[in-house]
């Protein structure tokens, strides 16, 4: 992979009251990158009136590499404009960027005015990978990790799950410069989780981020739901029914089904559809319990048994009535 390089550029300026560098304060960063970006600029203009003779272009760890009186010091690899002393524009070109150019670079004017550039060459981080664990079970905690190689500065990573975000439980970065950096997530996860992506995006000072997704396959016991079928809420006196068991569990593959009736297990049923004949004159509860690898699980469901009016006339009684006279 072809790594690209970048220079962020900081300047602060610091004034006297005659101010001779009159480059404004720089807010922000300037960004290049190599490939397409191959020199690099650092402002600094002069008033009219300034003696070229006291205007120098340094580098912490290189020294002086421009002066006006001399020009610059280190070959072609810095220049400024041919008519600086003219026009007052003495910002500095940097030609071949590459990460030994990264220092603080100054551009002073004698000894009272410095214009102050940080330069900073970056790799972008490399393609993250997501390491998630063999068997992700519900409410059991779970650790990933993210892995990418090649940045510089060291990455940041960032974790999310579905829309939620979550921050990284720990983060190794890298040995060397541009080595292998390791951000892990510690979590716990529900059926809710299940099928939904984890996502770890890395990025640097370059902005650019590169994301790795994985889809989760969470475990769970069965979620049972018993119902009758037909979408009916009662049972007629006397008429045949069904009871629907609907499991939802991850693994879908069941162990076992046992039907319970009044709490009386119903020998040979193992289907998930229940039926019974007309005959039912008592309110029943039916109880479904199933078993996956994670767990078991059960429903429950009362059926209420509905039936018409009966009138009896007791005829142990009678009464009399005497007819009144005409």
């Amino acid at each position: 992979m072809t790594l690209k390089n970048t220079i962020l550029l900081v300047l602060l300026v610091q004034y006297s009251w005659t101010a001779i560098i009159i480059t404004p304060p720089y807010e922000g960063t300037l960004v290049y990158e190599n490939g397409q970006d191959l020199v690099g600029y650092l402002p600094c203009i002069m008033h009219p009136t300034a003696d070229s003779g006291k205007i120098f272009w340094s580098r912490a760890n290189g020294g002086t590499i421009y002066s006006g009186a001399g020009g610059s010091l280190v070959g072609e690899k810095y220049s400024v404009d041919a008519n600086a002393a003219t026009t007052g524009n003495y910002s500095l070109v940097i030609k071949n960027l590459n990460r030994n150019d990264s220092d603080t670079y100054r551009c002073q004017y004698s000894a009272d005015e410095t214009l102050i550039g940080v330069i900073l060459v970056a790799d972008p981080p490399g393609q993250p990978t997501i390491f998630a664990p063999s068997q992700i079970t519900e409410d059991t905690p779970s650790t990933f990790s993210c892995e990418s190689t090649g940045g510089y500065p060291n990455p940041t990573f960032t974790w999310s799950i579905g829309n939620q975000l979550y921050p990284e439980t720990s983060y190794t970065a890298p040995s060397v410069d541009g080595g292998l950096a390791v951000s892990t997530l510690d979590v716990t996860l529900t059926h809710a989780d299940n099928r939904k992506e984890v996502k770890c995006d890395v990025t640097n000072e370059l902005q650019r981020t590169f994301t790795a997704t994985h889809t989760l396959d969470v475990q769970y016991k069965p979620k049972v739901t018993v119902k009758l079928d037909g979408g009916i809420s009662v049972v007629l006196q006397q008429s045949s029914f069904e009871v629907v068991c609907s499991v939802d569990a991850n693994p879908q593959e069941l162990k076992s089904i046992t039907w319970k009736k009044n709490s009386l297990v119903l020998e040979g049923e193992s289907s998930l559809t229940l039926s019974q004949p007309g005959g039912i004159v008592l309110d029943t509860v039916y109880e479904c319990e199933v078993e996956n690898s994670i767990d078991r699980a059960n429903g429950v469901l009362s059926v209420s048994v509905h039936y018409a009016p009966k009138v009896s006339i007791d005829k142990g009684a009678v009464m009399a009535v005497n007819k009144a006279p005409t």
